[in-house]
């Protein structure tokens, strides 16, 4: 089977394959429209243009995706729903981001994704009915496959939780060879802190000697990168009197200032003081909930786009903490990691 990791993020649509193209995108959905595209001499094949039609045995819609949405949509939304699996954007996500992912061919596909550490055990089952076995047809009206068909087939759908799978490919390869040696000692005790855009989810393995969750130990709290935005929001509302809304907040985040009302407004010591105290809310809850044994653990490995965006405010929560490489992928490499892996295992023991 091809083998795909998705993650379905409320901020942003992840994935690779197994070839390791990857790709990812605001989780954000619009109505799709006509545009004035030649008029203007926009660029219709980049991934600023994703214009999607999807089929399937119940629907024939077309959306905006990501960028394309957020931008010229009028109805453009993400969901912050605790249950996303019911909601059509999801639907939607994950057609978009297979498509993108798959080969031209119709292929068998092995889809592996994830949910929130707290909504794993109610919700896994659910997910997996809704989409075990489900096809679609894509057809990309914009974006880097502009004029281009995928066929979506998912014959087998694995649902793993938020942060253990991002585990997987933070503490051994595919292969099953260990990253960090020193770390694979009887005994030992290691920590992934994943912060997403609405929450952050905290698992904890031991080994004993093989990998083992700690579920005492391990959770989710319900807050993200979204936790910047209302205080960002009501301090701008404070100082001038105006109002932004979600996508110029993101943009006010990543550049610090804006220009409102005739001039340049300089957010960048409020922004620090906001991620701090956003920072030391996660540091304290997950440190709450570890208690003692929090000195017992050798390392904490930080994830997800929040650990990018809160640096080294979030590094205080342990002497040996780790921010990833490219930590926004951390879930959807190890999501990929599990499926190559659950394939290695299925050939030794020859059930695959």
């Amino acid at each position: 089977m091809f083998k795909i990791g998705i993650d379905l993020g409320y901020g942003y649509t992840k994935g690779i394959n197994q070839e390791g193209r990857t790709i990812i995108f605001p989780s954000i959905i619009g109505a799709a429209h006509d545009r004035m595209t030649e008029l203007f001499g926009q660029d219709t094949g980049t991934l600023e243009a994703l214009h999607v039609q999807i089929k399937d045995k119940n629907n024939d819609s077309e959306h905006f995706v990501g960028d394309l949405a957020r931008k010229e949509s009028l109805s453009s939304s993400f969901t912050l729903e605790r249950n996303k699996i019911s909601n059509d954007n999801t639907k939607v996500l994950l057609s978009t981001s297979l498509a993108m992912l798959v080969p031209s061919q119709t292929v068998s596909l092995h889809v592996v994704t994830g949910l929130p550490f707290e909504h794993y055990l109610d919700q896994r089952k659910t997910f997996e009915e809704a989409y075990k076995g489900y096809q679609s047809e894509v057809y990309f009206h914009g974006g880097p496959l502009k004029d281009s068909r995928r066929q979506i087939r998912i014959d087998r759908l694995t649902i793993f939780p938020q942060a253990a799978g991002a585990a997987y490919s933070l503490l051994q390869t595919a292969e099953g060879k260990m990253r960090y040696p020193e770390l694979f000692v009887r005994g030992s005790i290691i920590a992934v802190v994943d912060v997403g855009f609405k929450t952050t989810d905290y698992v904890v393995f031991e080994m004993t000697p093989s990998l083992s969750l700690r579920r005492d130990l391990s959770g989710t709290i319900n807050i993200g990168i979204s936790s910047l935005y209302r205080p960002l929001q009501i301090l701008f509302n404070k100082r001038t009197g105006g109002q932004i809304d979600m996508n110029e907040v993101e943009i006010l985040l990543q550049t610090g200032t804006i220009f409102f009302a005739g001039q340049e407004r300089d957010f960048r010591e409020d922004i620090k003081r906001i991620k701090e105290a956003v920072a030391k809310e996660i540091r304290n809850k997950v440190l709450a909930s570890w208690g003692s044994k929090a000195d017992l653990i050798r390392m904490v490995f930080l994830v997800g786009g929040g650990s990018r965006e809160l640096g080294e405010d979030l590094k205080t929560i342990h002497p040996l903490a780790k921010i990833s490489d490219d930590p926004q992928m951390a879930n959807a490499r190890g999501f990929l990691s599990v499926a190559k892996m659950t394939e290695l295992a299925e050939k030794k023991t020859g059930s695959a």
